[in-house]
């Protein structure tokens, strides 16, 4: 029996990745066009816009995770956030997650964001920087049944609950 979780691979988080930037795109996307407002010279009013974006940057980023432990391009790569002693990331950690992964990367001028991304090709908890900042994991959980803390099969006939 494992005694830690079973760690997602770099591809599902990248799959994870691809998938929240093409859903975050998309509806910035559909906030531009809903709160910049066109100005007489063909420029934009970006006021409204920006607050759009920073709300919907929180909401996808922290608040969505702290409640589901997951975005939904985790979600659908089949892997989820928790913290490293098993329990549910919460909301502050989740906001500390993501702003230090936004200050690294604007700190450094983008070189940060490249080295955070990359250091779970070598670390031994396959953990980003970001992860190491807000003691956190992301594991695999396809099925939610799974208990995290062992690779115990639910399904067996072992398990008599089910």
């Amino acid at each position: 029996m494992r005694t830690r979780a079973n760690l997602a691979s770099g591809k599902l988080r990248l799959i994870a990745d691809v998938v929240d930037t093409v859903i975050l795109a998309v509806l910035l996307w559909v906030s531009f066009e809903v709160f910049a407002v066109p100005r007489w010279d063909g420029s934009y009013d970006l006021e409204g816009f920006a607050v759009a974006a920073f709300v919907l940057n929180a909401v996808y980023h922290c608040l969505i995770p702290a409640v589901s432990g997951r975005t939904p391009g985790k979600w659908l790569a089949g892997i989820k956030i928790i913290r490293t002693d098993f329990s549910d990331i919460g909301l502050g950690r989740a906001t500390w997650r993501y702003a230090f992964m936004l200050l690294l990367g604007g700190v450094t001028l983008g070189i940060g964001s490249l080295i955070d991304a990359a250091w779970l090709l070598w670390d031994p908890d396959a953990q980003t920087l970001h992860d190491k900042a807000a003691d956190t994991w992301v594991v695999e959980a396809r099925d939610p049944r799974m208990d995290v803390h062992t690779s115990a099969d639910p399904y067996s006939s072992a398990n008599p609950e089910l």
